[in-house]
């Protein structure tokens, strides 16, 4: 019977239990589990990257800090792909 969880957390902890496999995102995972805890067995069916949104109140003008922090974010996961 399959079971499913709707957390990368919960699906690392299942998957380093041995309960199977499971699609996660890199980030989810530590050096260690990417150094061989855990193993990729079909890296021929990588999914595509889901998008990541930045949301803010509607406002005529973006404050510095939070324009500051979506570019900070874009160039962030932008080196992770």
């Amino acid at each position: 019977m399959a079971k499913t969880v709707n957390n990368s957390e919960s699906y690392r902890a299942a998957c380093l239990a041995g309960l199977g496999i499971a699609q996660l995102p890199t980030l989810a995972l530590s050096r260690e589990e990417l150094a061989g805890s855990l193993v990729e067995v079909m890296p021929l069916f990588r999914p595509s990257p889901l998008p990541v949104n930045l949301l803010y109140p509607q406002r005529k003008h973006v404050p510095h800090r939070v324009r500051a922090f979506g570019d900070w974010l874009f160039e962030i996961l932008q080196e992770l792909c």
